[in-house]
């Protein structure tokens, strides 16, 4: 029987003091994947940026989308974690404390941009999440999705020597984030467009080298740049979908 009270107690708790961070050199700095998500992002070259609507699924202490509604966007958060969601709230964030396995509280074609960054790997039920996610975009709205790719190069080496992959895990434990689902860049794309979203772009936030404070940003983006060319071995995967 599956524990989801367990589950969102956990998710609650760990994540109640995430941080998604706040400008472009914090992406850069400490979170590749969200620099990256960023800027293709801004690659949509969307017109009337008043006018667009963005949630951000697993908003953490709204960070991120505040930097997002700096820019002019109308931005709106949910997160599991209510702890989160106060933060998010205090700074500005029209956020809202949602278990995305539940349903997401939000009208049919409701957003134009959904972003949904290291969320998807936490879930039970993927499929209705991504339903979900289409139900409330816009016809011809945008889905911006990551998560960790258990195919990596890293990961493929550590298979190999008959150690664990990264950011793979068996329970919910102290040190653990929660992840209970794997993907491929493939099963991802697969999984998407039985889902009926189309996909526009995959790549991914690096390659090889570890995402840490203490590597130089020129080294950073040589891996950024050679991980959109090798995106199935990248350390993440980032799908940019239509719906």
């Amino acid at each position: 029987m599956v524990d989801y009270i367990s589950r969102h107690n956990f998710n609650n708790e760990k994540y109640g003091d995430y941080q998604a961070l706040s400008s472009v050199e914090s992406f850069l700095r400490d979170k590749v994947y969200l620099y990256k998500i960023y800027k293709q992002f801004k690659n949509l070259k969307l017109m009337n940026i008043a006018e667009v609507k963005i949630l951000d699924v697993g908003c953490a202490d709204g960070s991120f989308a505040k930097f997002l509604k700096q820019q002019g966007y109308d931005v709106y958060g949910i997160d599991i974690s209510s702890k989160a969601i106060n933060q998010a709230v205090k700074s500005g964030i029209k956020a809202s404390q949602c278990d995305v396995e539940q349903g997401i509280n939000f009208l049919d074609n409701f957003f134009d941009i959904v972003i949904a960054s290291e969320v998807i790997e936490h879930l039970y039920d993927t499929d209705y999440f991504l339903q979900q996610l289409k139900r409330i975009t816009k016809d011809d709205g945008y889905l911006l999705l990551s998560t960790p790719n258990l195919a990596s190069l890293k990961n493929r080496i550590r298979l190999l020597f008959g150690r664990y992959p990264q950011y793979s895990e068996f329970r919910l434990g102290k040190n653990q984030s929660g992840h209970i689902r794997n993907y491929t860049v493939n099963t991802l794309k697969l999984q998407l467009e039985e889902n009926n979203w189309q996909i526009i772009q995959v790549i991914s936030p690096n390659f090889i080298c570890p995402m840490t404070k203490n590597i130089p940003v020129f080294l950073k983006r040589i891996a950024m740049y050679l991980g959109d060319i090798f995106h199935t071995i990248g350390s993440h995967i980032i799908i940019v979908a239509k719906k």
